[in-house]
């Protein structure tokens, strides 16, 4: 069985906390990224989302405004 997770790596190499409940990720701009998570909503987090486990914006889910 094949495992993916997600996380930040730096412009130096060092790595950010594995983001456990994140399945799926598009970077944006300035170290934002546009993340699924596992219950299939979606929201913007930075490279401290791994240690805080708090987005950088609301959660959305599939029928949200």
């Amino acid at each position: 069985m094949k495992k993916n997770y997600w996380l930040f790596v730096g412009i130096i190499g060092e790595k950010s906390e594995i983001f456990k409940s994140v399945i799926d990720a598009l970077a944006l701009i300035k170290g934002i990224s546009l993340v699924r998570f596992r219950n299939g909503r979606h929201a913007l987090i930075n490279s401290q989302f791994g240690k805080t486990q708090t987005p950088v914006s609301k959660i959305y889910g599939s029928y949200d405004t």
